[in-house]
C-alpha cells in the first residue's frame, strides 16, 4: 500500500488512481489480513480506507461478508484496530515474517 502524505498535494494527485483501486479491491474482499500495520492514531487516510472498504452504506459495523484479521505481535496494535475498525475483527499475534496467507 502506498500511504498518502499530508501537505504534498502533487504526490497525492499522482496516487489517486492507486487509492481508487485499493478501495475497489477492499470493498469486494471476502477476507482481509492486515499484516504488520500498527494502526497509528494519526494515519487518517489508511484508517478511512480500511473502514470504508469493510463496511456497507449505512452500517457502522463490519460487513458480514468480510473476515478481517489484524496480524501484528503487539497487543496495542490490536486494541487500536478494534477502536478504529470495530470489535468484529480477528487477531493474529504472529509477526509479518511468520504470517502465511490462508
Amino acid at each position: 500500500m502506498a500511504t498518502m502524505a499530508v501537505g504534498k498535494p502533487t504526490q497525492i494527485d499522482a496516487l489517486e488512481s492507486l487509492w481508487d483501486d485499493a478501495y475497489w479491491c477492499l470493498s469486494r474482499a471476502e477476507a482481509l489480513d492486515i499484516v504488520g500495520y500498527s494502526f497509528p492514531a494519526d494515519d487518517l487516510e489508511l484508517r478511512t480506507l480500511f473502514r470504508s472498504g469493510t463496511r456497507r452504506a449505512g452500517r457502522a459495523d463490519l460487513d458480514d461478508g468480510v473476515a478481517v484479521v489484524a496480524v501484528n505481535p503487539s497487543p496495542d496494535a490490536h486494541e487500536r484496530a478494534r477502536i478504529f475498525l470495530g470489535a468484529g475483527i480477528g487477531s493474529d499475534y504472529r509477526s509479518a515474517d511468520a504470517w502465511t496467507p490462508s
